[in-house]
């Protein structure tokens, strides 16, 4: 399932219930995908701060690093 993902974890990640899921994808894939996971949020790191739970998984899944 995850990896059919790929490629949509920016668009869901700004959205309260798709930020869920990003995040429990994030945990429970293996360290390259963990880094296409985060290389997708960086595109939307500003529209991410601007939702409730974007701060918290920026830091999660510490984008900026």
């Amino acid at each position: 399932v995850i990896s059919r993902l790929r490629g949509h974890f920016g668009e869901l990640s700004v959205h309260s219930l798709g930020s869920f899921t990003v995040d429990k994808c994030f945990d429970a894939s293996s360290a390259s995908l963990r880094e296409t996971i985060v290389s997708e949020l960086v595109p939307v790191q500003k529209d991410l701060l601007k939702t409730k739970q974007g701060p918290y998984l920026l830091r999660k899944l510490d984008v900026e690093g």
